[in-house]
């Protein structure tokens, strides 16, 4: 199993989920989209 560190302390602080920083513009707008989804 390839556990990342930071998912792990994240899941420690009691956090229900975990999202990465994408590096490109394509990829910012396509998980912002994602995160509007999910909470709203």
């Amino acid at each position: 199993m390839d556990t990342n560190i930071h998912e792990v302390k994240t899941y420690e602080l009691q956090a229900s989920v975990y999202v990465t920083k994408p590096v490109d513009p394509a990829g910012f707008g396509k998980i912002v989209k994602a995160i509007e989804s999910f909470w709203f």
